[in-house]
């Protein structure tokens, strides 16, 4: 029995060693051979390995070239700005009426005193002629105040040949001077003061001027404002007769009961717009 046990022990033995003996390397393989050496078996595929660490990042790239700038184009012109029209005493009528002195003076509050502008133009829509005045006023926004309209002309021109703007222009280019107390005619310097009075009644200079003048002393050319269209800055100095006009015809009064007014030594700067 016990030869038998030892018998069994060593063939147990062999089998064991000779399943942990490599088998021969086949010859006739060629993925056996590395470098024409014959290898030997190939063994199982190992574990997976771990995942490699992330490489560094990559350095930016050059930056391009900047394009070339454009020219820049050219700056327009600033216009000169007529900020006087809202400056205080820039605008004003200084007089005396019937001996009362008057000191109208512009106000920056909109309380008081404003120059404004006006026309009495007509227009020929079949020839195209432009005919009549414009006008520079000074009003009162308080209730119960007088104020006075001092228009000049003649502005005479055909709007086929000359724009409005070039025959504002060339008027008031050669406005310094003397201009009579007539009524508006074709190419003709001519002068009319309107006056209203505090209880609404009104005045005009259409009568008798004997001794009275009036007379364009500057000109200043003024730039848009907002709400406001190209003008003239105008110094004038005058006197004048002013006769009450009659409300049911429109014209001055001719029997004798209604006595003229006297405005003398007037000086005034008045703002006169580019519109009709």
């Amino acid at each position: 029995m016990k030869a038998y046990s030892n018998l069994f022990l060593i063939t147990l033995l062999v089998v064991l060693l000779s399943s942990c003996k490599k088998d021969a390397p086949d010859f006739s393989d060629p993925n056996n051979y590395i470098n024409g050496i014959v290898t030997g078996a190939k063994g199982s595929t190992g574990a997976t390995g771990s995942t490699g660490s992330t490489g560094a990042t990559g350095s930016t790239g050059a930056t391009g070239s900047t394009g070339s700038t454009g020219t820049t184009g050219a700056t327009g012109s600033t216009g000169n700005t007529d900020n006087e029209i809202n400056t205080p005493g820039a605008y004003y009528l200084k007089a005396t009426l019937d001996g009362k002195q008057l000191d109208w003076e512009e106000t920056a509050d909109g309380n008081g005193w404003l120059p404004g502008s006006g026309s009495a133009l007509t227009f020929d829509g079949n020839t195209g002629i432009v005919n009549g005045t414009r006008s520079g006023l000074l009003t009162n926004t308080l209730p119960n105040t007088a104020s006075i309209s001092i228009e000049l002309g003649t502005f005479n021109y055909n709007v086929n040949n000359v724009s409005d703007e070039t025959a504002f222009s060339a008027f008031f280019a050669g406005a310094v001077g003397d201009f009579p107390y007539t009524a508006a005619s074709a190419n003709a310097k001519v002068a009319k003061i309107s006056y209203q009075d505090e209880k609404g009644n009104n005045y005009t200079t259409d009568g008798s001027q004997s001794g009275n003048s009036f007379t364009v002393v500057s000109v200043e050319n003024k730039a848009a404002q907002p709400f406001y269209h190209d003008s003239v800055k105008v110094k004038v100095t005058f006197s004048c007769n002013l006769y009450e006009i009659n409300p049911s015809t429109g014209f001055v009064y001719t029997d004798n009961s209604h006595k003229a007014l006297v405005l003398a030594n007037a000086t005034a700067v008045i703002n006169i717009q580019d519109f009709r």
